[in-house]
């Protein structure tokens, strides 16, 4: 019976460890995604500023 419940709550840890290097995971992708969309938005203002001097 103990070992049945060990195995359950080594689950539940390897779980939730996962599920928080997922979000990690997920949240650096989004960040990564947000740098060059960022980057072009800049680039865009740049040359419009220039084209209306």
């Amino acid at each position: 019976m103990e070992s049945v419940k060990m195995k359950k709550a080594t689950k539940t840890v390897a779980f939730r460890q996962l599920a928080i290097y997922c979000n990690i995971v997920d949240n650096q992708l989004l960040t990564d995604a947000k740098i060059p969309k960022y980057i072009l938005q800049h680039l865009i203002r740049r040359n419009l500023s220039y084209d209306i001097r």
